[in-house]
């Protein structure tokens, strides 16, 4: 009686209480069946391991945040907060809490990191807000800039390769009336090309020399 006494002064335990009731429910309902299906299939299996197992491997998706966490640690948690409630241990720890924190150095600390935040961020005051719409102008003043100086080296080479082609032209044009040998090859001087001309002449006659004999031999043997 004293327990529902409780419950009525307090609706969110009945509450707190039924849903952990039906995280349970819920949890070996699951887990029961989906071990009874695995057994069935295979028989060789241990109904107890794969109970186990699907107990450990259950999760639940909660409502509001829409994360799936584990059932067991869920249910651990509800118990944990309900114990907590019950036995008091919140009422007792939070003056153990205020006294840690009103011990002389703990409320310095926490006003000097308190202090050291609001100066970072009082360094940030002065600064002028952005202006999104000069940010815009200036990139697009910037990349119009780029595209005219990409169009001037493209035009800028465009020019020197165009004279350097013509430049090859008139240089190739004099080579094709070149005279084929060795420019640098001095003529030669007109005793030299006598003399040549003699030599020429004698190796002519020795050549025609050398062959009279053999022509007077065929001549005789076919007179015989």
């Amino acid at each position: 009686m004293d327990y529902l006494d409780a419950a009525r002064r307090a609706p969110w335990v009945v509450v707190y209480l039924a849903a952990g009731v039906g995280v349970l429910a819920n949890l070996l309902g699951e887990t029961y069946s989906n071990a009874a299906a695995v057994c069935d299939m295979y028989p060789q299996f241990s109904f107890h391991e794969t109970l186990l197992e699907e107990l450990t491997m259950h999760h639940t998706r909660l409502p509001l945040v829409r994360v799936h966490v584990s059932t067991l640690h869920l249910l651990s948690a509800y118990v944990a907060v309900y114990a907590a409630k019950y036995y008091g241990l919140l009422d007792r720890g939070w003056p153990l809490l205020l006294d840690v924190l009103s011990e002389p150095d703990v409320p310095e600390l926490l006003s000097e990191d308190e202090a050291r935040a609001e100066d970072e961020d009082g360094g940030f005051d002065d600064v002028p807000p952005v202006d999104d719409d000069a940010c815009n102008e200036a990139l697009a003043n910037l990349v119009q800039e780029k595209l005219v100086l990409q169009k001037h080296v493209m035009r800028v080479n465009g020019s020197e390769l165009n004279g350097h082609n013509a430049e090859g032209s008139k240089v190739s044009l004099p080579r094709e009336q070149e005279p084929i040998g060795d420019r640098n090859q001095a003529p030669l001087p007109a005793a030299d090309a006598k003399y040549a001309a003699k030599r020429v002449g004698k190796d002519v006659d020795t050549e025609t020399a050398m062959n009279q004999p053999q022509q007077v031999a065929m001549g005789i043997r076919t007179r015989l």
